[in-house]
């Protein structure tokens, strides 16, 4: 209970009144009041914000944030690629600038100065993603009551330029799959037609192809940093992706023609399962490796194609293109290639031409002479009205002169 007991009278006579109250933990703080109303309204509030869940312990939030991250990066579900790119973060950009500061003492300039300094070094992608990491971080903070708010609000972040996207001609497309044999010419070919990702195209397994349906479902892919394959989880991102005629016939024949059977033989994460081999293979068996893949074979292809610079990654734009341009709607687009948001989806907008000539006929204007009946119940005529069937009458060509018959 809050409380209030009187000081013995210092050198001059003058008595002051030091307010007590309880935290949560069973201490008990104090502090130290001219007049004894002023102490006790003062431990009223104090412990009424206890009881209340609001009050913070003051010596908490003199931790630095350097031992705060100790105790809170373990708490992170990452996965290894994520946490690994988190890791770099941190040790580069986030722990030389804010190590050492108390958590209490990081404020919202101290913040956004920071911010400003990072983005005229490095990319607004590193920018933001440091940002966001100590963001994170001091909400943690906020949640476990060490410090009453974080500091990380309405801070101006760089804006991300907008993402290359290169999209792969058919004149391209064919200069290109003829560059590669075996395994990984089917592998293009998949890219090309389905749209998938590398990492879920090496993870494809075999009893995901339904060659009746003609359908491919798109379960797994290869985690590169943890060497292992991972399915999606809860079926989150899992989608069902349909096999062109062309690709149908190339896994037809690539299937009879490189029997297996059996299970894969790859780790798989926990949650996955594997019940058939793999679909594509390298030469000794094991996963194709996309890195491996992109630096050596399809750098060189693009090369003697005389393609130019492109990624694997832009066969998945050039499949998501093809469909915008030729009327799929944006929905289904997002559904195909899996995206999370609608709005990752809507960066393939400006490739919409369809239905342009069903907005010509929607706006377009009655014929003159067929306008019987529009000037019934209308506003009298302006001056501007007036002028312009003035300007209509002078530019309205002139019916020809006819030549007068001679008379004999």
């Amino acid at each position: 209970m809050a409380g209030v007991e009187e000081l013995p009278p210092d050198r001059n006579g003058a008595v002051r009144y030091r307010g007590a109250y309880r935290m949560a933990d069973g201490r008990v703080r104090r502090k130290t009041w001219d007049h004894k109303r002023a102490a006790l309204r003062w431990a009223n509030a104090q412990e009424q914000q206890v009881v209340d869940g609001s009050r913070r312990d003051p010596a908490k939030g003199r931790m630095r944030w350097s031992a705060w991250c100790e105790v809170w990066w373990p708490t992170r579900a990452l996965e290894p690629g994520t946490l690994r790119g988190q890791n770099s973060l941190r040790v580069q950009h986030v722990e030389p600038r804010w190590g050492d500061v108390p958590l209490a003492d990081i404020t919202h300039l101290d913040v956004q100065q920071w911010v400003t300094q990072l983005g005229r070094r490095r990319s607004a992608s590193t920018t933001r993603q440091a940002y966001s990491q100590l963001s994170a971080s001091l909400k943690a903070a906020v949640r476990a009551g060490i410090i009453d708010h974080s500091p990380c609000y309405a801070v101006r972040l760089p804006t991300l330029p907008p993402a290359p996207e290169r999209y792969l001609t058919e004149a391209e497309l064919d200069r290109l799959f003829y560059r590669f044999d075996g395994v990984y010419r089917l592998l293009v070919e998949v890219l090309a037609d389905t749209g998938m990702r590398i990492g879920e195209a090496v993870a494809l397994h075999r009893h995901r192809i339904d060659l009746t349906a003609g359908t491919v479902e798109v379960v797994e892919a290869w985690d590169q940093h943890a060497r292992m394959i991972k399915g999606y989880p809860k079926g989150k991102h899992r989608r069902s992706v349909p096999l062109t005629p062309r690709l149908r016939d190339l896994v037809t024949e690539w299937t009879e023609a490189n029997p297996a059977s059996g299970l894969c033989g790859v780790r798989h994460a926990r949650g996955s399962t594997c019940r058939s081999p793999l679909l594509m293979t390298g030469p000794k068996g094991a996963v194709i490796d996309p890195g491996n893949f992109t630096k050596g074979r399809w750098r060189d292809a693009l090369a003697r194609a005389g393609i130019g610079s492109a990624r694997v990654h832009d066969l998945r734009h050039t499949y998501a293109s093809r469909l915008i341009t030729a009327g799929v709607s944006m929905a289904r687009v997002q559904q195909l290639v899996g995206h999370t948001l609608i709005t990752t989806t809507a960066r393939y907008s400006h490739l919409i031409t369809s239905g342009h000539d069903e907005v010509r006929a929607a706006l377009a204007r009655p014929a003159e002479g067929a306008t019987e009946g529009a000037d019934q119940g209308a506003n009298p005529p302006t001056h501007l009205d007036t002028a312009r069937q003035r300007r209509a009458a002078r530019n309205r060509p002139r019916p020809a002169e006819t030549p007068h018959a001679d008379g004999g």
